[in-house]
């Protein structure tokens, strides 16, 4: 740990943290783009040096990952995390072919300043609930729904995320790590363009430098699980819809599934009893 300028203590990397990770695998064509309102958080969205192709590098699509994770162990403490890789980008001279966390959402203020801080990425806070679903007790992992919801004053009644856990019966566990994707062809490499800076500017920072990490997820124990991505709606049931609340005002109706032309029904990996590495990045200078 080392001090700042700022409230809250730099904890810079390596980080090795322990948790429970859902991978959601997807495919988005380049030619599709990106549906911005669900891939980027507002400030991302409407700063062109971080979304803008022509600035922040070209979209090449391809394999895309959702991955929520519920950390009990880091340098900063225990917090729950949503994060959006919607596929490969190439630098800001259209080159190479790398991931990029084009959104995340954490619930605490000293991962969401470490994360833009020492990786670019770019992190806001939200608030996240995580339900029960009724089954059988013999169900391994638990069945889980999940809802994100923006972080506001007054609380915002509507998630902008929602998916419901199930595991797939008859599946025995595996190892898992995602280098395997290296193997497949795919890079694991997340090269993050500079961030803008938000409000409050001492906890949303901006930074200077593109920056390339290779994290590392891996479990012993990870199982094949249902994903049921159909999304919130005001009445409590199945299906995409407005909030009612003060905190609602500023959010765009989803996506009855979440992203434009994804099914509702989704095959993930739950890895449990999972480690993340976190590396130091590798500064990009022209």
């Amino acid at each position: 740990m080392t001090s700042t300028p700022f409230p809250i203590p730099h904890f810079p990397p390596p980080w090795t943290n322990k948790c429970t990770a859902y991978v959601l695998p997807f495919y988005n064509s380049a030619s599709s783009g990106l549906p911005l309102h669900t891939a980027y958080a507002p400030l991302e969205a409407r700063t062109p040096a971080f979304s803008a192709q022509k600035e922040a590098g070209t979209y090449k699509g391809g394999l895309g990952l959702v991955q929520i994770i519920r950390y009990s162990e880091t340098p900063v403490g225990a917090y729950d995390e949503l994060v959006i890789l919607p596929g490969a980008f190439g630098d800001a001279k259209g080159k190479g072919k790398d991931l990029r966390i084009t959104g995340i959402w954490v619930n605490l203020e000293a991962s969401l300043w470490n994360g833009r801080w020492n990786w670019n990425i770019p992190k806001h806070l939200a608030r996240f609930v995580f339900s029960p679903v009724p089954t059988k007790p013999s169900s391994s992992p638990t069945p889980v729904k999940v809802e994100v919801f923006p972080h506001s004053d007054p609380p915002s009644t509507m998630p902008f995320f929602t998916a419901t856990i199930y595991p797939m019966a008859y599946t025995p566990s595996f190892p898992f790590s995602s280098k395997w994707l290296d193997y497949l062809g795919y890079s694991t490499n997340i090269l993050q363009p500079p961030l803008p800076r938000g409000e409050p500017a001492e906890l949303e920072v901006g930074t200077k430098d593109w920056k390339r990490s290779s994290p590392l997820l891996k479990s012993r124990r990870a199982r094949a699980v249902w994903v049921d991505m159909r999304q919130h709606d005001t009445d409590g049931k199945n299906g995409a819809g407005e909030g009612e609340g003060e905190g609602d005002k500023f959010l765009v109706k989803p996506e009855p599934n979440w992203w434009p032309g994804m099914g509702r029904w989704r095959i993930g990996v739950a890895c449990e009893d999972a480690v993340l590495e976190l590396g130091e990045p590798t500064l990009l200078i022209d």
